[in-house]
């Protein structure tokens, strides 16, 4: 784990976490997935600690770890060997589990499997691509028993290919509100080289544009 300063470039070393790290809590744990008896298991790695503990560990993959800005909740795709699958199978299944005690899983994505999951800057809903494409939202809210999770509802569809493997950045962002997406997605015609060299733009000062 590296961190580097924006304004000077300078970069320190900041531990050597031995997994595919997706992201950092606030009380600074590492958190990401790893190789593990064949499998791909959601571990963490407490600030300081020389032994990476395991969060999700099951015979099959479990990977694409999100938490929301509070960390209690993690959400994960959970995945067989049988890799996309349209149906309830429990192939690339989307869970939500407590961080980081563990217990408590609960299945997500019910009838409509998905990847790639992003929570809402207020924990309140979860974000996730379909296998069809489509960009999902479910309701999740606070209850005496912990959280009621609503229905898997259809937002609108990109061309998002569901790939649950060993990516670990979604393909897409939101913003806090849960009202706009930024979506990565290749370019309508041309064959695959032109995809590939496709570029974004990003305006950087803009409010100086404005003035």
């Amino acid at each position: 784990v590296v961190r580097k300063v924006v304004s000077s470039g300078e970069e320190r070393v900041l531990e050597s976490v031995n997994m595919y790290m997706t992201d950092l809590t606030p009380s600074g744990t590492y958190l990401g997935f790893g190789i593990v008896d064949g499998n791909r298991d959601i571990l963490f790695l407490k600030p300081g600690a020389t032994t990476r503990e395991a969060f999700a560990s099951t015979p099959i993959n479990e990977t694409q770890p999100a938490l929301p800005p509070d960390g209690e909740w993690l959400a994960y795709v959970s995945y067989g060997l049988g890799g996309i699958s349209s149906s309830t199978s429990g192939i690339n299944d989307i869970y939500i589990q407590r961080f980081p005690e563990g217990g408590d899983r609960r299945l997500v994505s019910g009838d409509a499997p998905g990847i790639q999951p992003r929570w809402r800057a207020d924990g309140k809903e979860l974000f996730y691509v379909g296998n069809d494409g489509r960009m999902m939202a479910v309701p999740i809210t606070p209850s005496a028993g912990g959280i009621t999770i609503g229905e898997p509802v259809a937002l609108f569809q990109t061309s998002i290919v569901p790939q649950p493997g060993l990516g670990t950045r979604a393909s897409y962002d939101v913003t806090r509100d849960g009202t706009r997406f930024i979506v990565s997605e290749a370019p309508e015609g041309g064959d695959d080289d032109a995809r590939s060299q496709s570029s974004m733009t990003v305006l950087v000062n803009w409010t100086s544009v404005v003035r």
